[in-house]
C-alpha cells in the first residue's frame, strides 16, 4: 500500500509539475527531481552499481547488465519510481555483444493506477495527456535515465532505447510491454 501511495504521489507531482509533457524535457526532468529526492534511495541505488561494477571491464558492460539485471532494473523503478515489483517484469534479457543488451521490460498497470492517472488529466486539464502515453512514457524515461549512471560505470556514452512497444488489456489492467535494446552510443 505505501508503495502505491508513493506512485500517486510521484504521479500527481508529474502532472502538476510537468504537465506530463515532453516538450523541452519537462517530463524528463520531473523524473530527474523525482529520482534525486530520493535522499536514502538513490545513494543507495549508485552504491549498488558501483560495488557490482567491481571485477568487470569497460568491454564487459552488457555482460555486467544482464548479470545484474534483476537488482538494477527492480530497484531503478522500484524505488526511484514506486513501480510495484510484483507488476514488472524484465523478460528475456540477453546480449548481442560486449555492449549490447537488450531485454522486454513488462509493467501491468492496475485499474487503481490507469484510474488516477485519468482523474489527474481531469483535475490539472491536461487536454493533449492522454493515460496510455503517460504509463509508457513512465517505462521509456524511465529507462532512458538508467543510461547516465552506465556511463558512469562504463566511461563511455551509453543509451537505452524503446525498440517497441504494445499493450494489451488485461482483467487486471492494461500490460505494457517494452522490448527495448541498450548500447554504447
Amino acid at each position: 500500500m505505501a508503495k502505491l501511495v508513493g506512485f500517486k504521489s510521484m504521479l500527481n507531482r508529474l502532472a502538476r509539475d510537468t504537465q506530463f509533457s515532453m516538450f523541452d524535457d519537462k517530463f524528463k526532468n520531473g523524473l530527474i527531481a523525482e529520482y534525486e529526492r530520493k535522499y536514502k534511495n538513490y545513494p543507495r541505488f549508485k552504491n549498488l552499481l558501483s560495488r557490482r561494477w567491481k571485477g568487470y571491464t569497460p568491454n564487459q558492460v552488457a555482460k555486467f547488465i544482464l548479470d545484474n539485471h534483476e537488482d538494477i532494473f527492480r530497484d531503478w523503478f522500484g524505488k526511484m519510481f514506486y513501480f510495484n515489483l510484483r507488476r514488472l517484469e524484465i523478460v528475456d534479457p540477453n546480449t548481442r555483444s560486449d555492449v549490447d543488451f537488450n531485454a522486454k521490460f513488462h509493467y501491468l498497470y492496475n485499474e487503481e493506477e490507469i484510474t488516477f492517472i485519468k482523474d489527474l488529466i481531469k483535475k490539472y486539464e491536461l487536454k493533449y495527456a492522454k493515460p496510455l502515453i503517460v504509463m509508457n512514457q513512465l517505462i521509456v524515461t524511465g529507462l532512458r535515465l538508467l543510461a547516465p549512471h552506465i556511463e558512469t560505470l562504463f566511461q563511455r556514452p551509453y543509451d537505452f532505447q524503446a525498440e517497441e512497444i504494445s499493450d494489451e488489456e488485461t482483467e487486471q489492467g492494461t500490460l505494457v510491454k517494452v522490448f527495448f535494446s541498450s548500447r554504447e552510443a
